[in-house]
């Protein structure tokens, strides 16, 4: 639970998790194109946290 919740607490991380869902491979580059307004130097630190917690891991495991 305290995972989860450490997931989404900022405004920028369920904007990222959202375009990450729907395009699920996106370089760097692309993930800032794709929100509509410039992401701030805590939106690349909220991403950077992200990548933190999930490494190498594939969050999308949708069946």
């Amino acid at each position: 639970m305290e995972t989860a919740i450490n997931i989404l607490v900022g405004k920028w991380k369920p904007v990222i998790l959202y375009h990450l869902f729907e395009n699920e491979t996106l370089r760097f580059s692309e993930l800032q194109r794709s929100i509509p307004m410039p992401m701030p130097e805590w939106g690349v630190k909220h991403l950077q946290h992200l990548d933190e917690l999930y490494g190498e891991k594939q969050i999308s495991q949708r069946d």
